[in-house]
């Protein structure tokens, strides 16, 4: 102890040149060396706040983004399996959700076509119908 405060002591032993030893001292007290690790603790601490608060924000932003999206999906799906062949999913990426979309949207046109082919042939079932009948009578 010197003027009251504990230290650190480190010893080395040395040989000089000469053949004669000595031996390399240093003495620290603890205080720089504790407050050195509280810092360290301290600004450890407040980066993995940072970065955790940095984190959490940016995950909420993607989760939101692909939640809107997958529920715009959802949507559309609805509104054409309701009967709403014309309606329109927004293909607004490349991604596999504008991949969806686009998909959505072809079978749309698709069964749109299914069903005015299918209203003409029956149209023209119905003539054909009407024609017979008449020849009938």
């Amino acid at each position: 102890m010197v003027d009251g405060e504990r230290r650190r002591k480190a010893y080395v032993p040395m040989a000089l040149g000469s053949g004669s030893r000595s031996v390399f001292a240093v003495s620290l007290t603890k205080s720089p060396v504790v407050s050195l690790r509280d810092g360290l603790i301290t600004d450890h601490i407040m980066v993995i706040a940072a970065l955790s608060i940095l984190v959490l924000g940016v995950g909420y932003v993607v989760t939101q983004t692909i939640t809107k999206r997958i529920m715009r999906l959802r949507d559309g799906a609805v509104e054409i399996g309701n009967g709403n062949l014309s309606f329109r999913i927004e293909e607004s990426s490349n991604d596999e959700m504008g991949t969806l979309a686009r998909e959505f949207n072809r079978m749309s046109d698709r069964l749109n076509e299914k069903n005015t082919q299918l209203e003409e042939a029956n149209l023209d079932l119905e003539l054909r119908v009407s024609e017979r009948t008449e020849e009938l009578q």
